[in-house]
């Protein structure tokens, strides 16, 4: 059975100093290599980009949520925290714009590494956004 958000919702992972040239540095790394091992070997889509590289696989399961693994390599791309922000959610939104589906709503949930959260607490955002108040939410 879908689930109602399935094909609604789509995960963008943005990391930092993760490639250098033609290699993945250590940490990102672990991430590509964690995500196939959670996943049972999802194959991965890679694109060249003008800020690194970007990782495209579709996540198993009832909602094949798209992840995509954005890597920013410094010596292609200024390294400073805010330029990073910037970029990323020019991408974010750009990558909206240009990929519109129709969709009247949209939401980015945009947070830094140190923030502790979890699958329930996302699952607890995203429902009343999901009800049939969906205009009235925001931030």
């Amino acid at each position: 059975k879908e689930h109602r958000w399935a094909k609604k919702f789509e995960a963008h992972v943005y990391f930092d100093n993760a490639v250098r040239g033609n290699k993945l540095t250590d940490f990102s790394s672990q991430l590509v290599c964690l995500v196939q091992k959670k996943t049972g070997g999802t194959a991965y889509t890679v694109n060249k980009t003008w800020y690194g590289w970007e990782l495209k696989c579709d996540l198993p399961g009832v909602q094949q949520l798209p992840l995509h693994i954005h890597l920013k390599d410094n010596q292609e791309v200024k390294n400073k925290k805010r330029w990073s922000q910037v970029m990323y959610m020019e991408s974010a939104v750009g990558r909206m714009a240009s990929e519109d589906q129709g969709l009247r709503v949209k939401y980015i949930l945009a947070t830094d590494g140190d923030v502790d959260f979890d699958a329930d607490s996302i699952v607890a955002m995203l429902m009343p956004m999901l009800g049939d108040r969906e205009q009235h939410v925001g931030a």
